[in-house]
């Protein structure tokens, strides 16, 4: 019964990322690249809106690789991603959105997409649903038996959501938690209480070759 169930999660999951590879190859992410680059040209003169769509180019380009390729990434280029959706989510929050970065290591390998769902949670229902803002902290150390990977935020342990909210929260939590079980690489758990939540991965040592 338990085979039975993980080739039916299996099946599922091969099937989601069927549909995205359909959607990616009906997108021309050429024709949007080129486009993003003439507007980029036309507003030299602006640099706040020059460097937002150089960011977010950089945000498509790595989402549009990543879910054409199931291989395993570098975390330096996960952190990449990650940095150019904070600096487009700063552009909507302003100081509202804080964030900080405790990076112990970087050389090592996971699954793309593992981290940035969890930031993308942290700014979005975290922080952004506060009038006040707060803060988000992205933590990677080296334990002894795994890599820790923690994404807090300070404010949605005292914060309700909607329900279409927690929905797409949830959906963003359990696709990274399958994807760290399938691949044998780790797990996920998510605390939360009135100080904020906590993401954590902890995850098997794979050190970035090359």
């Amino acid at each position: 019964l338990i085979q039975k169930q993980l080739e039916i999660e299996q099946n599922k999951q091969e099937l989601q990322e069927n549909k995205i590879r359909l959607l990616v190859a009906q997108i021309q992410p050429h024709f949007i690249f080129n486009s993003l680059m003439a507007l980029q040209a036309k507003s030299i003169d602006n640099p706040e809106l020059y460097n937002g769509i150089n960011s977010f180019g950089r945000y498509l380009r790595a989402n549009f690789e990543a879910m054409t390729d199931n291989m395993l990434i570098p975390f330096s280029d996960e952190l990449k991603n990650i940095r150019a959706y904070v600096r487009l989510e700063m552009m909507n929050y302003g100081e509202k959105l804080r964030v900080e970065y405790d990076i112990e290591i970087d050389r090592f390998m996971l699954p793309a997409f593992c981290v940035e769902p969890l930031v993308e949670n942290a700014v979005r229902y975290g922080v952004g649903t506060y009038e006040k803002g707060g803060l988000v902290q992205i933590i990677v150390h080296d334990e002894p038996d795994c890599i820790l990977i923690e994404v807090r935020d300070d404010g949605s342990g005292g914060n309700k959501l909607t329900d279409a909210q927690e929905g797409r929260k949830s959906i963003g939590l359990e696709n990274v938690r399958l994807r760290l079980k399938a691949l044998d690489m780790g797990e996920l758990t998510v605390t939360q209480d009135e100080s904020g939540t906590a993401a954590v991965i902890r995850l098997k040592y794979m050190e970035e070759t090359g």
